[in-house]
């Protein structure tokens, strides 16, 4: 079992006390359209907007429909942007090269744009655009329910670094199935 560090638990910590404040409309309506089509798993932009709801602050973006559209997103933004390509089945986007970083011209906003759109197939449903931003320190987060021990949060390094089970933990879920 990994030991974290005081940090890192406090941060976890921080990250469960959002998850059991109250719920706004935006947070319930994204849910409610998700449960609709299906969905198990919901994309980036929802993600980050439930996350926003919530009060944790999140990188300003936009989503396009078309390469020409994330180039006009780009260019709003001002560069060097982010290009990820966006759907609810599109997970460990880097390895699959659907995350384009430094992008410094309309040009090669375009050109991004479509190398994942030839990446992703079917299964892309939009073009994220983001500002490039510098920080020390990427987080993911994640929540799902597991058969034996109920729901489960997933809290840890982001970016690259989790792909390995080093700084991340996977606690269940405390307290009640409301709570969670």
């Amino acid at each position: 079992m990994p030991l974290f560090s005081e940090g890192f638990v406090r941060l976890a910590n921080d990250f469960i006390s959002f998850c059991h404040r109250e719920k706004t409309m935006n947070f319930q309506a994204i849910l409610d359209k998700a449960r609709q089509k299906g969905l198990s798993t919901l994309d980036e932009a929802s993600s980050k907007a439930i996350l926003a709801d919530l009060g944790v602050p999140v990188v300003k973006e936009s989503v396009a429909d078309s390469p020409e559209e994330a180039a006009l997103a780009a260019e709003k933004f001002g560069f060097p942007v982010v290009l990820k390509g966006l759907g609810s089945d599109l997970s460990h986007k880097s390895e699959a090269g659907l995350v384009h970083t430094g992008l410094g011209d309309g040009k090669s906003v375009l050109a991004a744009a479509l190398s994942i759109q030839k990446a992703a197939g079917d299964a892309l449903e939009g073009l994220l655009v983001q500002p490039q931003v510098k920080g020390r320190r990427e987080f993911v987060a994640g929540l799902f329910f597991d058969r034996q021990f109920g729901p489960v949060v997933m809290f840890g390094l982001g970016g690259g670094a989790d792909r390995g089970l080093e700084g991340r933990g996977l606690p269940p879920c405390p307290g009640n199935k409301g709570r969670c």
